[in-house]
C-alpha cells in the first residue's frame, strides 16, 4: 500500500485557489469599478462585489479604495497589473492550446508614447491594428520618465521612447529623427537661420529631450529670448504658427503636421548627435509570437 502523497506548500495553496478569482481581479484592476468589472466579465454586480471581498481576503489587501468620490487602486493592486495579464494569457494558451493569431486575438495592448510620436504614427497604428486584429483593443498612454512604473502600474506592453531618455531596459530603433527650426514667417532660410535664432523670440519645450538642443545652441554662442515655455511639445507649432516666434522641433513631427499650418522650417544648423524613437518592451511580455507581430506593425507605421 502506498503512503499518502506529500504536496509542497505552493501546491497546497494553489489547490485551494479558484482561478475565476484571477479573472475577476483582472477586470477589477483594469476597470477600477465593481459595476464595470461585472459588466465586462458578464456577472451581476453583487457577484462581483462578492468576488472583490474574496480577492481582498486572498491578498490581504483592499485592492480598490475610495478617495473622496474617486476609486483608486492600492499600490499592491498596481503591482499586480503586468504579472496578472501575463499569467492569464499563458493560462488561456495552455488550456485552449492556441497560438497567437491577430485575426482572432482579443487582448488589450497598452502603448506608451509621447504626444509627438502619436502625431507621427498614432493614426496609422490604430488603423493597421484595427485592420489586422479587429478584436484587439489599443490603450494609448503618454510616456513618463519612470519606465519601470509604466510597465508595472500601467501595464504598458511597449514604450516608444526618445533616444535621449535613458533606460536600463533593452531598446531598439523604431525610426530616425532630427531637429528643425520652425517659424511663423516664410523669411527663414538655411542662410539666415542662425540670425533668426538669435533675434526672434522663442517658444521653448522646457522638459524632456528637447532641452539639450538649447544647450548645444548656447555652446555655439546663441543666447535666446524665451517668450513662452510649454510642457507639451505639440503646443509648439500652434503657438509659433503665423507669428514672429520660432521654436526647435522634431523633423518627423513637423512633416506630419497639416499642410495648412502657417509654419516654415529649416534644419537646425548644428550637430546634435543621434536622434530617434526607440521601442522598449516590457519584461512582462513573454508572448514571442505577439511581440514579433506587433513589432512588425510598429515598423510598418513608422516614417
Amino acid at each position: 500500500m502506498s503512503g499518502p502523497s506529500i504536496r509542497n506548500p505552493a501546491e497546497q495553496s494553489l489547490a485551494s485557489l479558484d482561478l475565476n478569482l484571477l479573472v475577476s481581479l483582472h477586470a477589477l484592476i483594469e476597470e477600477v469599478s465593481v459595476t464595470r468589472a461585472a459588466r465586462r466579465v458578464g456577472v451581476s454586480q453583487p457577484a462581483m462585489s462578492h468576488a472583490l471581498r474574496r480577492v481582498r481576503d486572498l491578498f490581504g489587501d483592499e485592492i480598490i479604495v475610495r478617495r473622496g468620490n474617486v476609486s483608486e487602486l492600492t499600490s499592491r493592486a498596481q503591482s499586480l497589473i503586468a504579472p496578472l495579464r501575463d499569467i492569464l494569457l499563458k493560462t488561456e494558451q495552455l488550456v485552449r492550446g492556441v497560438t497567437f493569431d491577430p485575426a482572432t486575438d482579443g487582448r488589450t495592448v497598452t502603448v506608451a508614447l509621447t504626444s509627438s510620436s502619436i502625431r507621427v504614427l498614432g493614426n496609422r497604428l490604430l488603423q493597421t491594428v484595427h485592420a489586422q486584429a479587429p478584436n484587439m483593443h489599443l490603450r494609448f498612454r503618454i510616456a513618463r520618465a519612470d519606465i519601470d512604473e509604466m510597465f508595472t502600474t500601467d501595464g504598458v506592453d511597449v514604450a516608444l521612447m526618445p533616444r535621449a531618455v535613458p533606460t536600463r531596459h533593452p531598446r531598439e530603433l523604431l525610426y530616425e529623427d532630427g531637429w528643425v527650426v520652425i517659424a511663423g514667417r516664410d523669411d527663414v532660410t538655411e542662410q539666415n537661420v542662425v540670425e533668426v535664432l538669435r533675434t526672434r523670440p522663442h517658444v521653448l519645450f522646457d522638459t524632456g529631450a528637447a532641452s539639450y538642443v538649447y544647450d548645444i545652441m548656447q555652446a555655439h554662442g546663441i543666447h535666446v529670448d524665451v517668450a513662452a515655455t510649454v510642457t507639451d511639445s505639440m503646443m509648439l507649432a500652434d503657438l509659433v504658427a503665423g507669428g514672429p516666434f520660432v521654436a526647435v522641433h522634431l523633423a518627423q513631427v513637423v512633416r506630419a503636421l497639416p499642410a495648412s499650418s502657417e509654419l516654415w522650417s529649416v534644419p537646425l544648423p548644428f550637430p546634435t548627435g543621434a536622434t530617434g524613437m526607440d521601442m522598449v518592451w516590457s519584461p512582462w511580455v513573454s508572448d514571442d509570437a505577439f511581440t514579433q507581430w506587433f513589432r512588425g506593425v510598429l515598423r510598418s507605421c513608422a516614417p
